[in-house]
């Protein structure tokens, strides 16, 4: 006999076991949400900063908010790319509104509704001097990285 057929004959018991499990997700979930998550010592994920507008670009944790100061000069966050054709190079860079990045860094006078993330950040490729929304058609475009030497081979993000 077959589970399908067990769960036929003791709907209660299947029902109970469903419920149990839905419990435990719930009370997981909270337990992650409110700092039963990883001890306080692990270790963060890494990503690419600039300091120059992707000329060099160095590794930092992941939970630093970009713009920030990296030896007298703002860091934004880039994304690095490699194609079989090319050396790893910066595909486009990105940092928050000042409002954002108030917001996210908890600055003293940030106040007000939380803002949408999907309008507060901004992007823009190295050497450009405007940023735009990540969300605007310039920005997606921006994202839409291609290689440096303009072969048709989509090239492909390098982590730390």
């Amino acid at each position: 006999m077959g589970l399908r057929e067990e769960i036929n004959k003791k709907p209660g018991i299947a029902a109970g076991i469903v419920g149990g499990v839905i419990v435990l997700l719930v009370i997981f979930v909270i337990w992650q949400l409110f700092g039963g998550g990883p001890p306080s010592g692990h270790q963060s994920i890494k990503i690419y900063f600039t300091a120059d507008d992707g000329r060099t670009w160095f590794v930092d944790d992941s939970d630093k908010v970009p713009p920030f100061d990296h030896g007298g000069a703002p860091a934004v966050r880039c994304f690095v790319f490699k194609s079989s054709s090319s050396a790893p190079f910066v595909g486009y860079l990105q940092e928050f509104t000042p409002a954002m990045h108030d917001q996210l860094t908890g600055v003293a006078g940030a106040h007000g509704m939380p803002l949408d993330p999907s309008g507060e950040i901004l992007v823009k490729k190295p050497g450009e001097k405007k940023w735009v929304p990540s969300y605007s058609p310039q920005g997606v475009k921006i994202m839409d990285v291609h290689a440096p030497d303009g072969s048709a081979e989509k090239p492909q993000p390098v982590y730390p």
